[in-house]
């Protein structure tokens, strides 16, 4: 079972701006439709995204960091024994489930919304990585995900997101990472 599809709309907020920590919650603590949306996969510099973001006005000093949130559903009969996040990111990534962070990689603790990314995975962004997640964190019904993602070098070609699945298979067949 696939929780959130490759393509899936997404909402982001690309304006180099402080979010502060709210836009992590899910609603009604936080109403994303303010926000831009469109289809995953979404970024600039590689010209395969499905959706263009802006990195700001300035290509030499792009924004550091772009927000990013999706709702999915898990129906209440089906029971979750393993959950994976497999993604691909560019540069730092921070992971937020129903408010609470699930994953960060080359971000520090409590990152501002423009620090760098500790650093770069450009020569990755393109291998997926495996976490696993508490199948505990999905509620049945409605589910909120925020990510923020970090640029390392603000005049780096490219930021994508997301290239990602959440996967999981019902409690008798496990779940693949």
């Amino acid at each position: 079972m696939v929780l959130i599809k490759p393509g899936e709309p997404w909402r982001y907020q690309d304006l180099g701006t402080d979010q502060g920590t709210a836009w992590r919650q899910p609603a009604p603590a936080f109403v994303d439709s303010s926000w831009t949306s469109g289809p995953a996969q979404l970024g600039y510099g590689q010209d395969d995204e499905a959706t263009g973001i802006s990195f700001g006005v300035d290509a030499q000093a792009k924004n550091i960091t772009t927000y990013f949130r999706k709702q999915f559903t898990r129906s209440a009969s089906v029971t979750l024994s393993n959950l994976a996040l497999r993604i691909c990111f560019n540069d730092g990534v921070a992971v937020y489930l129903n408010g609470t962070e699930v994953v960060r990689r080359h971000l520090a603790p409590g990152a501002a919304f423009d620090q760098p990314a500790s650093e770069s995975n450009s020569d990755w962004q393109n291998y997926w990585f495996s976490f696993p997640i508490n199948p505990a964190s999905v509620r049945a019904g409605t589910n909120t995900i925020a990510v923020e993602v970090h640029r390392f070098d603000p005049s780096g070609r490219d930021c994508n997101w997301p290239r990602d699945w959440w996967t999981c298979r019902p409690a008798s067949r496990g779940c693949p990472n």
